[in-house]
């Protein structure tokens, strides 16, 4: 499942103030931080968290399935792997249910950071 994950995510750079998920637009992707900083904002453009290399954000929404709840802008120059929602639902239909069980944990213990 790992495998094919990796396979069906895309590469992008991001240059600084770019973002990447913006509050209130349907959730469609998620991103998985491999260089530089990314900051998560909210609708006023308050900070709320810094994320490095190793951090991803977006599998949220993909679970509760809701808009963005934060904005994610690059705060230095970025490069990004993105997994869209679509292949990464497809992904899990075919996958055992411990992978799935796996993605849902994760997404229930970062929820709260998040939520204002």
């Amino acid at each position: 499942t790992v495998a094919r994950v990796v396979q069906a995510m895309t590469i992008q750079e991001l240059i600084p103030g770019e973002s990447c998920l913006v509050a209130g637009e349907d959730a469609t992707h998620i991103v998985f931080l491999m260089s530089g900083r990314l900051e998560v904002v909210d609708e006023d453009g308050f900070g709320l968290s810094m994320l490095l290399p190793g951090s991803w954000v977006g599998e949220n929404a993909l679970l509760k399935k809701t808009p963005n709840v934060c904005t994610v802008r690059a705060k230095t120059w970025c490069e990004v792997l993105v997994l869209e929602f679509k292949e990464l639902r497809r992904i899990l239909t075919d996958a055992d249910e411990e992978d799935a069980d796996w993605v849902s944990t994760v997404a229930q213990v970062r929820w709260p950071r998040f939520v204002l």
